[in-house]
């Protein structure tokens, strides 16, 4: 019985101490599951050894400390508790010194607001940021956050990985350096080219204007000769037939002294004639109206004048005592308009012709327009005869003057003819 009852007690102190042995070796192993234990000491019949053990967080360790990123763990007031090399080197710090600072420290017053602003996004699993770190000497590095908070069951942190930018931000700014380079280039050889086409165009325009000025002087001086010759056979025919037969009635009177009555009359008539065509023919060389009352009582004359040439013409002007023009400038638009009206009476089959008169935005604008045949303007402003050097002789004046020639045409359409010169509403 005694036997018996020392067995059973001997088996429940082996149970007893089987069972500690096995709570111990199950608390070991949890150790080691969760990181707790880095290295176990283990007796043996030569004394005691130690085994180092290398668990998944043993390279993990090794990664975060060699990394080129930074990484730190915060509380969540942003204290630090933890960081790498890596983070203590981008703010200029001793390692030690990092530890039990505010997170705060090391970033630029200017972001802090948008840091708070990045752990106050609330439970997200990740957020992301930018922003610049300040060194001990001011130095500002650019960087990227990327933030991760931890369970609960791990603990209130906020583990974050810093990201160095000056590389990026060097890269980017090269990037762009580059491309504005390039625009720029793109820029100037566009600018060039079409430097090249302008240049191109002027220089055609330049040597066809010059071989139409060529042709001009030409067709000028023939015109002045044409003028010299018309007035010369009008002088003989008509002017010099009148002075002839003047003197043929004084003479008569000289040698019949009595009852000359008749003879003087005659011959006070025919110089009467003759000093009227002379000043009819003066007045078409010079008008005396353009002088005396101004462009809009001339070309009111002008119209007049027309009619012998089965044209009839309409003035119409606003503003008729405002336009107070130069003398060159006068001149200038009155034969301009009129060697267009000599055109539309030649030309366009119609009959009629308006002139008006405008000023619009600084501008004295005078349009001749008919409603006859019209023609390719393309055509007539490139062509050698008579009208084409009169339209080109119009151009090249109006721009010695500042001006230009306006031309609107087309077959069986009309024509509009606009001379436009700078008008200051005092003297042009």
């Amino acid at each position: 019985m005694t036997q018996h009852t020392n067995s059973v007690e001997e088996l429940a102190r082996e149970n007893d101490s089987l069972r500690a042995q096995l709570e111990e070796a199950t608390e070991v192993l949890t150790a080691i599951r969760t990181g707790g234990v880095d290295a176990l000491v283990v007796e043996s019949p030569d004394g005691e050894k130690i085994f180092t053990l290398q668990g998944a967080d043993r390279p993990y360790r090794t990664f975060v400390e060699t990394m080129n990123e930074g990484a730190v763990t915060l509380t969540l007031d942003s204290t630090i508790v933890y960081c790498n090399r890596r983070f203590a080197d981008l703010v200029d710090a001793q390692l030690e010194q990092t530890f039990g600072r505010r997170f705060f420290e090391f970033v630029t017053p200017l972001d802090r607001p948008e840091f708070e602003a990045l752990l106050a996004e609330g439970q997200d699993p990740g957020v992301h940021g930018e922003l610049s770190l300040e060194q001990t000497d001011g130095t500002l590095i650019p960087v990227r956050l990327s933030a991760r908070r931890l369970p609960e069951n791990c603990g209130n942190y906020w583990c974050l990985v810093v990201t160095d930018l000056r590389g990026k931000k060097l890269q980017e700014a090269q990037a762009a350096d580059l491309l504005e380079r390039r625009k720029g280039e793109e820029a100037m050889q566009k600018w060039n080219t079409n430097l090249e086409q302008e240049v191109s165009r002027r220089t055609a325009e330049l040597l066809e204007s010059r071989e139409r000025l060529r042709a001009l002087a030409s067709e000028l001086n023939l015109a002045e000769q044409r003028e010299r010759k018309r007035i010369a056979i009008e002088l003989h025919d008509y002017l010099a037939q009148l002075l002839a037969l003047a003197i043929m009635k004084l003479s008569q009177v000289k040698r019949k002294p009595e009852n000359n009555t008749d003879l003087l009359n005659k011959a006070q008539e025919v110089v009467s004639e003759a000093l009227n065509y002379t000043r009819t023919l003066v007045a078409d060389l010079t008008p005396p109206m353009l002088h005396e009352f101004g462009l809009p009582s001339a070309l009111r004359w002008l119209a007049e004048k027309m009619e012998r040439h089965q044209l009839s013409v309409t003035i119409e002007s606003s503003d008729q005592d405002d336009f107070k023009l130069s003398e060159a400038q006068a001149l200038l638009l009155f034969q301009s308009i009129r060697e267009l009206l000599v055109n539309a009476s030649k030309h366009s089959g119609a009959g009629e012709a308006t002139v008006s008169l405008s000023r619009i935005d600084g501008e004295l604008r005078v349009e001749v327009r008919d409603r006859g045949k019209g023609f390719d303007k393309d055509a007539k402003t490139k062509g050698g005869d008579p009208v084409s050097f009169g339209l080109f002789s119009i151009r090249e004046r109006m721009m010695a003057l500042g001006g230009s020639l306006e031309l609107e045409s087309e077959p069986e359409k009309g024509t509009r003819a606009t001379l436009v010169l700078p008008f200051n509403g005092e003297t042009i």
